[in-house]
């Protein structure tokens, strides 16, 4: 992210919602008490090049309305790896995963074992905020 704001203004990795607004969506579904946690891990690659085929190969798009639509220029991109590489540790190049951990109650879902329920992520929606 720092890399890319550092070549231009343009959003060209997606913003994710923080905990208190994935709490605040679940319990806006009718979920109850939910309970999140998240993990901070930090992962090295050998070259800028490996992050970006790993991000193509798990998906990861961006998907800001406001993104980049044509293609990102060779130069651009350049730029981006050149500045990414400033961050270089001796284990390699740097990226920072955050990884979400969420669990909560739902009414009249389906029962699992144990007494769990189970819920289709489906239902589990984004609160839209009025304009």
């Amino acid at each position: 992210r720092e890399a890319w704001a550092a070549v231009d203004a343009a959003p060209r990795v997606s913003v994710f919602a923080d905990m208190p607004d994935l709490a605040s969506a679940l319990q806006h579904a009718r979920f109850s008490e939910p309970v999140l946690d998240a993990d901070r891990l930090v992962r090295h690659y050998p070259q800028v090049r490996a992050l970006l085929d790993e991000l193509r190969t798990i998906g990861a798009r961006n998907a800001a309305a406001t993104r980049v639509r044509g293609l990102t220029s060779p130069r651009t991109l350049a730029r981006m790896i050149d500045r990414y590489e400033h961050r270089r540790a001796p284990q390699g190049i740097p990226a920072t995963w955050e990884v979400l951990y969420g669990a909560a109650f739902a009414a009249g879902a389906p029962g699992g074992a144990a007494g769990e329920q189970v819920v289709p992520l489906a239902r589990v929606r984004r609160r839209r905020t009025p304009a």
